[in-house]
């Protein structure tokens, strides 16, 4: 394991320990390994840590939340690059209906949804 992977890994669970497994930090943590992991080239263990992220957050901010569209954003990604295109596709959905209800179907985040669902 690499030293960038044992520090995150130390990161999240100290967090875990002190703020507990449902907090908004730890899943910033989550968020962190992830993308090392995704770096590293473990795509199977990036796309744990991005659901734990999305979980966490759903919980913390709701469904609604432009934070929650990004989970939903990295998670289908992620599906994408494995091959998982299913999966990718809802979650690319989730994100254009997150980012539609909040900011309406004339912005910059919602086209860039749009973009992604085609892509996918």
């Amino acid at each position: 394991m690499s030293s960038a992977l044992q520090s995150k890994q130390h990161a999240l669970d100290i967090k875990r320990n002190l703020l507990g497994e449902g907090h908004s930090s730890t899943a910033v943590s989550y968020y962190s390994l992830g993308l090392t992991q995704q770096e590293q080239g473990d795509w199977a263990s990036a796309l744990k840590s991005y659901r734990r992220t999305l979980d966490i957050r759903r919980k913390c901010f709701g469904e609604e939340h432009t934070i929650t569209a990004d989970s939903y954003h990295l998670l289908g990604t992620t599906q994408h690059q494995q091959g998982y295109f299913s999966s990718a596709l809802q979650s690319t959905q989730h994100v254009l209906d997150i980012r539609r209800k909040l900011f309406g179907e004339e912005h910059l985040s919602t086209a860039a949804s749009y973009h992604s669902l085609g892509v996918t």
